[in-house]
């Protein structure tokens, strides 16, 4: 038992000293104390039964140091121990670069590329040795030659992206990326956040011809069109992204949910007439049946009248189609809570637009009167219902609207602005 405990001090005496060895080698690797870090890496190297971390360090400590012969009897020892891994004649190359011959360090670099194993690890660390000394194109060379030895042309089209970025070769990045989602669909949305980061107007020109080429080679693949569909988002093109939405919701047979997401971007954006496009493509071929059919006739409903009453620009006949189809959804749809904030909206038109404000007044006193309607939506339609008084002249109906809002919603922003009309009410007449 003794002997068993003696064992164990040693060995965690023998790993503290090795760690505490190891943060002072890197202590002085950092503070530029080259010479003292290598004689400690040195020794942890050789302790460490050759590790490549300690390795890496000590023959960057040699390098810092102009210890050209040395370094270079430790990485030919290296090679003869450990002659598979072929990051190590990057190593040597990078040792000869130091020493400005190119001619030997080019060598190296293609020895590393000849000699590569068949095995995606081994690839991508060499494509990463490469990537640390900004050797872009040997990179994508062990990328390709890694391609070929998989027998997978696409195995590394990612990581390609990310190289042709870095170069600066917009076509050759857009190209592998695209060749990436090819293989793993579950990368568009990254994908996309690349190309919306680092891709300039001029480059999305690019893409659209790029994914044009390959939806007609690929006409089964359905993230390009996809991908498509959202490069004319980024594009402001609402209206052929509806039109690649509509294509693929007729190809998939689907219930017009991603047409549905196309309105609501446009009219986020203020492009009526494409949001108003994709609205009416499900009100009028999915029908009553799609889930997304009342509310496409709805926001179909709005962007009309925003598009009239934002652009200060319409005629009294433009006005009356309008209140026809409100109308007519009304009567579609019934008048209750469900469509309350319809007739809040058919009620502003018909006070503020088309003058009719007994009409108004009748809509909105049957609409605060629904059963189990929202109390906010009724709170609106008794402020709005309090404007019209006001403006018909009834003052007192006003102020006892405005003061019911008031007091149902005392802490609420409803119930200030109902407070503060009727304070301003107050002022004015006295």
């Amino acid at each position: 038992m003794m002997r068993s405990l003696i064992l164990i001090a040693a060995i965690f005496t023998t790993l503290t000293a090795w760690g505490q060895e190891a943060q002072l080698a890197q202590q002085y690797f950092r503070d530029g104390e080259f010479e003292k870090a290598a004689v400690l890496y040195e020794k942890l190297y050789k302790q460490s039964n050759f590790n490549d971390f300690y390795f890496d360090r000590y023959v960057e400590s040699l390098l810092s140091l102009d210890a050209f012969d040395e370094c270079e009897q430790v990485i030919k020892k290296q090679l003869r121990r450990d002659p598979e891994n072929v990051q190590l004649y990057v190593t040597y190359g990078k040792l000869f670069e130091r020493q400005v011959l190119d001619e030997q360090a080019d060598e190296q670099y293609r020895l590393a590329i000849e000699k590569m194993p068949k095995d995606q690890f081994a690839i991508t660390r060499l494509a990463n040795a490469f990537m640390v000394l900004t050797k872009y194109d040997l990179a994508i060379e062990t990328y390709e030659r890694g391609s070929e030895l998989l027998k997978d042309k696409e195995a590394f089209a990612y990581n390609l992206g990310e190289l042709y970025r870095r170069k600066g070769d917009s076509a050759k990045m857009i190209e592998s990326y695209l060749n990436s989602i090819e293989t793993n669909p579950g990368r568009t949305n990254s994908v996309k956040a690349i190309f919306q980061r680092y891709l300039l107007p001029e480059d999305f020109q690019e893409l659209q011809a790029q994914l044009y080429t390959l939806i007609q080679e690929k006409p089964d693949a359905v993230f390009y069109p996809e991908m498509l569909s959202w490069v004319f988002i980024q594009q402001k093109d609402y209206r052929s992204a509806f039109r690649q939405a509509r294509a693929l919701d007729r190809r998939l047979r689907e219930n017009g949910g991603r047409v549905y997401r196309i309105g609501e971007i446009a009219a986020n954006d203020k492009a009526y007439d494409a949001a108003i496009m994709a609205y009416d493509y499900i009100v009028a071929e999915k029908g009553p049946s799609s889930s997304f059919y009342i509310d496409a006739k709805r926001e179909s409903l709005r962007c009309k009248r925003r598009q009239l009453v934002e652009g200060y620009d319409y005629s009294p006949e433009e006005l009356k189609q309008l209140e026809k189809e409100y109308e007519s959804f009304l009567d579609e749809f019934g008048r209750s809570k469900l469509t309350a904030n319809i007739v809040l909206e058919l009620a502003e038109l018909e006070a503020l637009y088309i003058n009719d404000l007994d009409k108004a007044i009748v809509l909105l006193n049957e609409m605060i009167e629904y059963p189990n309607v929202n109390p906010a939506i009724q709170a609106m339609g008794k402020i709005n219902l309090a404007d019209y008084y006001l403006m018909q002249g009834e003052r007192w109906e006003a102020t006892l609207l405005y003061s019911q809002v008031d007091k149902a919603f005392k802490e609420d922003l409803l119930g200030h602005e109902a407070r503060f009309r009727n304070a301003k009410l107050s002022y004015y007449t006295g």
